[in-house]
Order: structure tokens, then C-alpha cells, then sequence
């Protein structure tokens, strides 16, 4: 998941321009009400928004099941502002062998199904983590894992919302795939984001090895792959929802810098080519959305550097970029 002081959110609604929004964000000193966070989508000339499954509400984080039933109302009727909105569902460890421990996540991964139909999300983003950061993903994992993954879209087919792995575990274009390619159900798909090739936290397991990616044509090469895993998606049929932000070189190869911060810039400077990403989504008739994720911009790596300013530059660029791919 993004390190981002944001969340997430998706669900029906035509889309009247580009289907690019923002993460909804929250000023964290002091608590502010969720219609405040809400007329920040529109006021940096967004109207679709990603929420996260547990966010700041009435002096505390909370999840949408664990409200009254006059606060859940007054969160769909906040959330229902907004013209399409997608959700970041909980981080989900389901690889644990404690049986006890396990479902208890797959319980709250149902849960997240749950408040994503309340709030009218078609997607649910699901990050999977290893048991151990650096574990890579055994052949033997698959077919437990694919299981798992196709109960919990069965789940998800009951609410109308589909389910969204992210791209970053597992750490292989090859295997993240296979999985995909395993679940085989049709409520199960991709979240691509177009960050998480290359993570300087598990750089033995990311979709390009940091030797490729600081070569002479690394740049080239970041890109080539990641058109090459959105091809291989959107001719499944499998591309359901992305993520955008910028990717700082200098961050990702640096040892100096701070843990984590090679992704999730402001989208003016960067490696990756969202132009070309666009094009190519476009031709095959994308009709997910694309969600800015942003936490750094100019004022630094630091998660949270990025202003309102640099967010609503980068979500009229987002929106700019979409409307030039569209096919002649």
C-alpha cells in the first residue's frame, strides 16, 4: 500500500472526462469532519476519489463496519458526493499458518468487501503480503494462494465489487501472472501500479533487478516492462483499476535516501512514460479508473512533502495526458 497520508474509493456514475482521480486526503492536526476531506477532491478539480478501508472519522481512524448505523449514513451520503470512487481494502497476510490468525484476515477482507459496496466502489485493491518481506513466491504457494484469493472474489461477485491485487507481491512479472492466470475467476484481477516494478525494500524480488534499472537504458527498459505486464492484463481482460505517481531514479538507487522513497512523487518529474501507459490503455478501452496516489513532491522524500498545489498540477496533467491517447 502507498505510504501516502491518503486513502482510497470507486463505484458507478458516468464519467464525463477523463476517469482520473485523487486519494482522498485528511489533515490529520486536529481531526477534520469527512465532508471536509471531501470538498478537497473538488476544490483540486477532482470528482473521483480512492478511499482507505480505515480512515479518520469523528476523532479517530475507524472502519466504515465499525460505525452506528446514523454514522454509516452519513459516510455513504459523503462518499456518494463524488462522481465514481474506488477502495483500498485492508493489507492482507494470508499466507500465515496460524489457522486462527488467517481468518481473522480473511474475515477482514470480507468486511472490506462489504464497506466498499456500501460505498458504491466496483474495486476493491488488495495488497497480499509474504510472511517474511524478502520470502519470494514458491510454486508451491500458488495453488493454496489462488484458492484463498477465488473465495474471497466469489465473495466479492455477491456485492458487485471486484477484487484489485496491487502489483508489488508477488515480486515477478511471471508470478504475479501465474496467480492471476490461477485464481480464474472473473471478479478477480490487477490494481497495476505504475511505481511498484522496482522497490529499493525488497530489491532481490522487484519486477526489475536494480542492476537493468540503473543501466544505460533503464529508464527504457522500466517502461518497456511495464507496457508489457499492461498488455499482458488488458488481453485477459484482467486490468481492472491503477495507480498513478512518478518514480525519482535518484531515489530508488540511492542508499542515502530515506527508506521507501523512490515512489509516489508529483507526476510532473519522473521515469515513468503515463503518456505511453495511457496510449496503450486507451486502444485496448480501459474503462477502470486511474487513481493519483501522491505523498512527495518538492518539498522533499518525505512522506507528505507534496502541497494541494503540486496535487491539483498533477491531476489536470493526469487528466490532459488521458484525453491526448485517445485513439485517432
Amino acid at each position: 500500500m502507498a505510504e501516502t497520508q491518503s486513502h482510497s474509493v470507486a463505484g458507478g456514475g458516468a464519467i464525463t472526462s477523463a476517469p482520473v482521480g485523487i486519494t482522498v486526503k485528511f489533515r490529520q492536526k486536529p481531526p477534520e469532519p469527512l465532508s471536509v476531506a471531501i470538498d478537497r477532491v473538488f476544490s483540486l478539480g477532482g470528482s473521483i476519489a480512492e478511499v482507505s478501508y480505515r480512515f479518520p472519522f469523528q476523532g479517530g481512524h475507524r472502519r466504515i463496519s465499525e460505525l452506528s448505523g446514523r454514522e454509516t449514513r452519513e459516510v455513504i451520503e459523503q462518499f456518494g458526493r463524488l462522481e465514481r470512487v474506488s477502495f483500498h481494502g485492508p493489507i492482507g497476510n494470508i499466507f500465515l499458518t496460524n489457522v486462527e490468525v488467517r481468518e481473522a484476515v480473511t474475515h477482514s477482507l470480507r468486511l472490506g468487501v462489504q464497506e466498499a459496496a456500501l460505498i458504491g466502489a466496483g474495486v476493491m485493491v488488495l495488497h497480499l503480503e509474504p510472511i517474511f518481506p524478502n520470502l519470494e513466491f514458491r510454486e508451491t504457494e500458488l495453488k493454496r494462494t489462488a484458492e484463498l484469493l477465488r473465495d474471497l472474489a466469489e465473495y466479492g461477485a455477491c456485492y458487485g465489487v471486484k477484487i484489485g491485487l496491487e502489483t508489488e507481491y508477488p515480486y515477478t512479472v511471471r508470478d504475479y501472472l501465474a496467480l492471476i492466470d490461477e485464481v480464474a475467476h472473473p471478479y478477480f484481477g490487477a490494481t497495476l501500479d505504475v511505481g511498484h516494478l522496482w522497490d529499493r525494500r525488497v530489491p532481490y524480488h522487484s519486477y526489475i533487478s536494480r542492476e537493468e534499472l540503473a543501466g544505460a537504458g533503464g529508464i527504457a527498459a522500466y517502461n518497456a516492462l511495464l507496457l508489457e505486464l499492461a498488455a499482458a492484463l488488458l488481453s485477459r481482460g484482467k486490468l481492472f483499476h491503477t495507480h498513478l505517481h512518478q518514480h525519482r531514479l535518484e531515489a530508488a538507487l540511492a542508499e542515502d535516501w530515506p527508506y521507501g522513497s523512490c515512489d509516489h512523487w508529483a507526476l510532473e518529474e519522473g521515469i515513468i512514460d503515463i503518456p505511453a501507459y495511457f496510449r496503450l490503455l486507451r486502444r485496448h478501452g480501459y474503462s477502470g479508473l486511474a487513481i493519483c496516489e501522491l505523498s512527495r513532491g518538492k518539498g522533499g522524500p518525505q512522506v507528505g512533502s507534496i502541497t494541494d498545489e503540486e496535487i491539483a498540477a498533477s491531476l489536470a496533467l493526469a487528466k490532459k495526458w488521458w484525453l491526448e491517447a485517445a485513439p485517432l
